[in-house]
C-alpha cells in the first residue's frame, strides 16, 4: 500500500527538483535570480502543513522563476542583433558587406534548434563574433590594405621592368591615398579602379610562352615538312601547351620560360622540310648507292652522273638560301630525277676473253 504524501511533502520536492535543474545552458545573472527566486520560494514555506492551493502556488513561482531564465545562445542572438543595428556609414562599402554577410552566417547558426551554446562554448563562440569587428575598415583602410597586399606580391610572373612598373604605380597611389584625412565613396570607387587598372595590358612569362607556342604552330607551311616530321611536332609542341596550360601564372617565372623557350626551340628545329630531307637523306642514299657500285659503270657516264647530280643538288640548296623551300610534289620529283640519274648510269662493257 502507497501511502499518500502530504502537501508539505509534495512542495518540498518540488523545490528540490527546481533547485538542481540544469542551469548549464543559462547565462549567469538569470540563473543566480532563479537560484534566489527558489531559495525565496523555500524560505515562505518553512511550516508543516499545507493546503493544495499552497501546491498550486509553488508550482506557479516555480514555473515563473524558470521563464525568468535567459539562456546563453540568447545572448549571443542579443549581441549579434546589437551589432546588426550599429550605424555602418563609417565603413567602406566593401567591408561592410563582407561584415553583415558573415555575421548572418553566424546568426543563422545560433538560430538553428541543433546548436547547442552553454558555459563550456559560449566564450568560444562570442570570440568568433567579436573578431569579425576586424573586418570593419574604413575607406582609406580598405584602399591601404588592398595596395599593401598588392606589394607584398613578388610578381615573379612578370618580366623586371613589368614589376618596376607595377611597384611605381602602387607607391604613387600610397603616397596620394595616405595624404588624405579620409575618402569617401566616391573616391573609394575611384582608387578601387584605378588599383584594378595597375595589372592591365601586362603580359605574364606564361602568357608569353602560351603566345610563343600559338605563333609556332599557326606559322608553319605544313605542306613544306616531312609528314613523320609534323607528326612528332604536333606531339611535341601539344605536351608543351599541356604544360604551360596547366601551370599556375604566379609560378611561371623567367627561368620556367627560358626553360620552356629551350624546349620550344628543340621541337622547331627537330622539324624537317622537305628541302633537307633532299639536301641530306636523299643525297646520301643515292651517293651510297653510286659509290658502292661505281667500279661497274663508264667514266663518261661517272662524269655525266655527277654533273647532273652536283647541278640538281645546287638548284636545291640555291632555293632553301633564299628561302623557297620546296613541297612534297617537287620534292618527289626531285627524288624521282636523282634516281633516274642513277638508273641511266652506263655499265662497262665486258672485255672479251683471249683465245686459248
Amino acid at each position: 500500500m502507497t501511502l499518500q504524501k502530504t502537501n508539505k511533502q509534495v512542495i518540498d520536492e518540488l523545490i528540490n527538483q527546481a533547485k538542481t535543474k540544469d542551469l548549464d545552458s543559462y547565462n549567469e545573472t538569470s540563473s543566480q535570480n532563479y537560484y534566489a527566486d527558489i531559495d525565496a520560494i523555500k524560505n515562505d514555506y518553512t511550516n508543516s502543513t499545507y493546503s493544495r492551493d499552497d501546491v498550486d502556488d509553488v508550482k506557479n513561482r516555480i514555473n515563473n522563476a524558470a521563464s525568468n531564465l535567459k539562456t546563453l545562445k540568447s545572448d549571443l542572438l542579443d549581441i549579434i542583433n546589437t551589432k546588426l543595428a550599429q550605424d555602418f556609414s563609417t565603413f567602406s562599402k566593401d567591408s561592410k558587406d563582407l561584415y553583415l554577410a558573415k555575421i548572418n552566417e553566424l546568426k543563422t547558426y545560433f538560430e538553428d534548434t541543433s546548436t547547442a551554446i552553454n558555459k563550456d562554448n559560449f566564450a568560444l563562440e562570442k570570440q568568433k563574433i567579436d573578431a569579425l569587428n576586424n573586418l570593419l575598415k574604413s575607406n582609406k583602410e580598405m584602399l591601404l590594405d588592398k595596395l599593401n597586399t598588392l606589394k607584398s606580391n613578388p610578381f615573379n610572373e612578370y618580366s623586371d621592368d613589368d614589376k618596376a612598373t607595377i611597384n611605381q604605380k602602387i607607391d604613387a597611389l600610397l603616397q596620394e591615398i595616405n595624404a588624405k584625412p579620409a575618402i569617401t565613396n566616391s573616391e573609394y570607387d575611384d582608387y578601387s579602379n584605378k588599383i584594378n587598372q595597375i595589372l592591365v595590358g601586362l603580359v605574364s612569362y606564361k602568357d608569353k610562352m602560351l603566345t610563343k607556342i600559338d605563333d609556332a604552330q599557326n606559322s608553319l607551311t605544313r605542306n613544306k615538312y616531312v609528314t613523320t616530321s609534323l607528326e612528332k611536332f604536333d606531339n611535341d609542341i601539344a605536351s608543351l601547351k599541356n604544360k604551360v596550360t596547366a601551370s599556375e601564372a604566379k609560378d611561371y617565372n623567367k627561368n620556367v620560360y627560358d626553360a620552356d623557350e629551350i624546349t620550344l626551340n628543340n621541337i622547331l628545329n627537330s622539324l624537317l622540310t622537305y628541302t633537307d630531307n633532299l639536301l641530306t637523306n636523299v643525297k646520301d642514299e643515292i651517293s651510297q648507292k653510286f659509290d658502292a657500285k661505281k667500279s661497274n659503270y663508264t667514266d663518261a657516264s661517272k662524269a655525266k652522273f655527277n654533273k647532273a647530280f652536283d647541278k640538281i643538288m645546287k638548284e636545291i640548296a640555291d632555293k632553301k638560301a633564299n628561302g623557297d623551300l620546296i613541297d612534297k610534289d617537287q620534292h618527289d620529283k626531285y627524288q624521282k630525277d636523282l634516281e633516274n640519274l642513277f638508273n641511266n648510269l652506263e655499265k662497262v662493257k665486258p672485255k672479251n676473253k683471249m683465245p686459248a
